[in-house]
């Protein structure tokens, strides 16, 4: 679950990026960086208090497990939004886009240490949240995924790492084993979830 929020807020911040990226190149003047981070903000804070205002009537129909589950995935998918939004704003960045992000190039050290704080911040806050709410059975689900997560970095990792050594391969990427580790997580989780 947590992974589909944050698979969502990449994508989300990587149509943002490639909007104002397209715009750039087109000579177009670009949403002012801090005017879209706001609008950005206001609209996930508008929905967010649409979602999980306490007087709505969909609100009050959820139980407290579910109000902490749907709230971690909300602030998880924020967490993965803010990162976008501060990436496309931070001009020092190479490409300044959401696809810098996953790539080799420099990020500016302003960026980079917001960036690596809010991930580990929001990160123990969603997932402590998560853990929470979940029952038996997303539980198992969200374990069996985990391993299989696992698996997907700890087997092509040492491989990739003696093939470069040899000149066989590119340099290791981690954050394209992080991606695919991610993925395989997210579908063995839907999977057990939802058969």
């Amino acid at each position: 679950g947590l992974c589909i929020g944050l698979i969502t807020a990449v994508f989300l911040a990587g149509v943002a990026g490639g909007y104002l990226a397209e715009s750039a190149k087109h000579g177009r003047t670009p949403v002012s960086p801090r005017f879209g981070a706001t609008l950005v903000g206001l609209t996930v804070a508008a929905v967010t208090l649409y979602l999980f205002t306490p007087s709505l009537p969909s609100w009050q129909k959820l139980s407290q497990r579910r109000r902490l589950y749907w709230g971690s995935l909300g602030f998880s998918a924020l967490v993965g939004g803010v990162i976008g939004a501060l990436l496309v704003s931070d001009r020092k960045s190479v490409g300044s886009d959401a696809s810098a992000l996953l790539g080799n190039g420099p990020l500016s050290p302003d960026f980079a240490i917001a960036a690596a704080a809010i991930w580990a911040i929001g990160m123990a806050i969603g997932l402590t949240v998560y853990h929470r709410a979940i029952d038996d059975h997303e539980e198992r689900a969200w374990l069996w995924a985990g391993l299989a997560g696992w698996y997907a970095f700890v087997v092509p990792a040492p491989m990739w790492w003696m093939l470069h050594r040899a000149s066989i391969a590119p340099p290791v990427d981690a954050m394209l084993l992080f991606m695919a580790s991610l993925l395989v997580n997210a579908i063995v989780w839907a999977w057990l979830k939802f058969r």
